[in-house]
C-alpha cells in the first residue's frame, strides 16, 4: 500500500530504536517497487531491511508475526 512512507519512518526511527532493529516488508511488490527500491538505496538502509516477498506459509508468517517488535500495515 505505501511502503515507501514505511521505509521513511523507520530511517527516522532508526536511533531511537537501536542498532539490531530491521524492517522486514513482506508481500508482492507492486507498482511502487522502483520507488521502494530507490527509497531505500537513497537513505543507506539495503542492510537493515529485508525484503522477503510473499509468504504464503502460514508456519513462516506465525515466525514472523512472533518474531516482531511491531507491526506497521501503511495505507
Amino acid at each position: 500500500k505505501n511502503p515507501v512512507r514505511a521505509i521513511e519512518a523507520f530511517a527516522r526511527c532508526r536511533d531511537r530504536l537501536g542498532p539490531g532493529f530491521r524492517l522486514v516488508l513482506a508481500g508482492d511488490k507492486t507498482w511502487s517497487a522502483r520507488e521502494v527500491d530507490a527509497t531505500i538505496d537513497r537513505l543507506g538502509l539495503r542492510a537493515h531491511i529485508a525484503e522477503l516477498g510473499h509468504v504464503d506459509d502460514v508456519e513462516a508468517l506465525v515466525q514472523l508475526y512472533a518474531g516482531a517488535a511491531m507491526l506497521v500495515y501503511p495505507s
